[in-house]
């Protein structure tokens, strides 16, 4: 019966070790598009995206789903500058 128990329990830390990868995977894909939308827009905002904006990618696409929504309707009206300033490290 203990054999039998072990034999369960490693099957649900594997379905646990599967479901944890899955999850990072669609995080990994979903920050992606949120990369690939961000430097369409800025390309198409400003006709190319020079050192200093391409720095702000990766760090806006990790934004919180209402952050990254904000910064959706921001880029229609924001300068490089204002965009650098306000979301630049």
């Amino acid at each position: 019966m203990a054999k039998l128990a072990d034999v369960y329990q490693d099957l649900l830390e594997q379905d646990l070790e599967k479901e944890r990868a899955t999850e990072l995977r669609i995080q990994q894909e979903r920050t992606q598009e949120r990369r690939l939308t961000i430097e369409n827009m800025l390309k198409v905002r400003f006709g190319s995206v020079d050192e200093q904006l391409a720095t702000l990618v990766q760090p806006l696409a990790e934004l919180s789903p209402e952050d990254y929504a904000q910064l959706l309707l921001q880029l229609a009206t924001l300068s490089p500058e204002e965009l650098l300033e306000h979301f630049g490290q």
